[in-house]
């Protein structure tokens, strides 16, 4: 329709003209719009809010409420709805926090140190690694996974992994018998610096079913620079200890596991033997 004054009444009347103006097009782009003219109300109705309007001589007004806030009284309305549907006052009640956050004592020594924000990475989650604080927690907390030392038995008599079970180089894949029967129990292997074989050595037993073999990243080395604890190898009552050389009826390499009665020999660069009795060698 064309815009332009309309009588509202052909006959004369008392008082002052009522002329209700309408535009070409009536702009309804926001929720609400309200007119304000002569002494009359018209229900105009927009695409989303049908509101009673009232026009006044002389005035025209227009009322826009943003999007936002109509947006924000509906989020308002879900989360009141959803706090007593689901019984979350208690929830979402504002508390008072007497001493402030971090105001309570404890022993700084039982927190790892983090090697340049990286130590504490990666985490129990990891596919591949394990990092140096998670596992030193783990110690602390009585639950460390079951832990191998890759190196050669020489390089482990000055000390291991509180723990640790020595089979040098790839000797652990001809020894899975000694591994957990659980095979979804946490599995760490470390070598010297974690670059030598105890990343390829975790692979290969995840694909033998340990799915929770994991590196220490860093290795010994790092374990050692950051002081965590270590222990020396154990020790027993057979004549021969870790780490000794043997040279002996035949037999000949590096002690790598002993007991009272047995002994595994380490031969470089990397074969094991089969237990051997403690009677048959001696200590060279």
């Amino acid at each position: 329709a064309e815009s332009g004054p309309v009588s509202c009444s052909e006959e004369p009347i008392n008082g002052p003209r009522t002329v209700l103006m309408i535009p070409r097009r009536i702009p309804f782009d926001r929720p609400m719009t309200i007119f304000f003219m002569s002494d009359m109300f018209i229900p105009l109705i927009s695409d989303k809010i049908s509101v009673l309007s009232r026009f006044n001589a002389g005035a025209f007004f227009t009322l826009n409420i943003a999007d936002a806030m109509i947006r924000k009284k509906i989020k308002s309305f879900i989360r009141k709805t959803a706090v007593r549907v689901l019984d979350m006052e208690f929830d979402v009640q504002d508390r008072p926090n007497p001493g402030g956050r971090g105001t309570g004592d404890f022993d700084p020594s039982v927190i790892p140190t983090i090697v340049d924000g990286d130590g504490d990475t990666p985490g129990p989650n990891h596919k591949r690694d394990i990092g140096r604080t998670w596992l030193a927690a783990q110690m602390a907390a009585g639950v460390s996974p079951f832990i191998i030392d890759t190196r050669p038995p020489n390089e482990t008599v000055a000390g291991v992994l509180p723990s640790a079970h020595i089979m040098s180089g790839t000797s652990v894949l001809r020894m899975l018998d000694q591994l957990p029967e659980d095979k979804s129990l946490r599995v760490t292997l470390y070598d010297q610096t974690g670059e030598q074989d105890a990343e390829s050595l975790a692979e290969q037993l995840r694909d033998a079913g340990w799915s929770m073999a994991r590196r220490l990243k860093g290795g010994y080395a790092e374990w050692l620079e950051y002081d965590e604890p270590i222990e020396a190898p154990t020790k027993n009552n057979s004549p021969l200890q870790i780490g000794d050389s043997v040279d002996a009826n035949g037999h000949s390499g590096i002690v790598m596991q002993v007991s009272s009665t047995h002994v595994i020999l380490w031969q470089p660069p990397d074969q094991i033997t089969a237990p051997i009795p403690t009677e048959q060698i001696h200590n060279s």
